[in-house]
């Protein structure tokens, strides 16, 4: 489907931005992913590649929100999630 592969694109233009530093850009390109992912499983709850790929694009979001409101907050959220 065209609209999953929109949101892998806006995945890959956020770690773009993220690798450049500009933290706000990339967030907006994982937010618009993250709404792209919520409505196709909404309309198919069952399709377990598209239940994956929303969890990608939340992680991607909380982690990138996190950064952008917290000194170190990449380290920080790696430490967390290690332990």
């Amino acid at each position: 489907m065209w609209q999953r592969d929109l949101s892998v694109s806006l995945n890959r233009v956020g770690s773009l931005y993220q690798d450049k530093g500009e933290l706000t850009n990339a967030l907006e390109e994982y937010k618009a992913s993250t709404e792209i992912m919520q409505q196709l499983t909404e309309q198919d709850p069952q399709n377990s590649d598209w239940l994956r790929e929303l969890s990608v694009t939340h992680n991607l979001n909380t982690s990138e929100d996190h950064s952008l409101h917290h000194p170190f907050g990449f380290l920080a959220c790696a430490f967390l999630w290690l332990r």
